[in-house]
């Protein structure tokens, strides 16, 4: 549900692990006409609570990138806080709650249309 709500996500579909029901064996998540699909592992093959994986999101306005931001940022651990980068984007990087490393980013300036 945090990911419908931050990043406007639709489930489209969820599988459960049947031996371990809280666990999603498979998930597609709809985020404007681009697929996610994410799963868990299954306790007998567990993997570090963090790791270098980041995943990245482009937004087309800046509000929805705050949106997004300001969502995830509970319980989460603030790697880059949202702001301007120099290269132009507004640009912030967490690692959500359940561990999920974030870049969040849009390329239009703040105002603009």
């Amino acid at each position: 549900r945090l990911y419908e709500q931050a990043l406007g996500a639709t489930v489209e579909e969820v599988s459960r692990i049947p031996q371990a029901p809280a666990l999603i064996l498979h998930a597609r998540l709809r985020l404007g006409s681009q697929v996610v699909m994410i799963s868990d592992t299954t306790p007998e093959r567990p993997v570090p609570r963090e790791s270098s994986t980041m995943v990245m999101v482009a937004f087309a306005r800046p509000e929805e990138v705050d949106q997004a931001y300001a969502s995830m940022r509970e319980g989460a651990t603030i790697l880059m806080e949202l702001g301007d980068a120099f290269w132009g984007a507004r640009f912030g990087m967490l690692r959500d709650r359940y561990g999920i490393g974030w870049m969040l980013s849009c390329m239009a300036k703040q105002g603009a249309q």
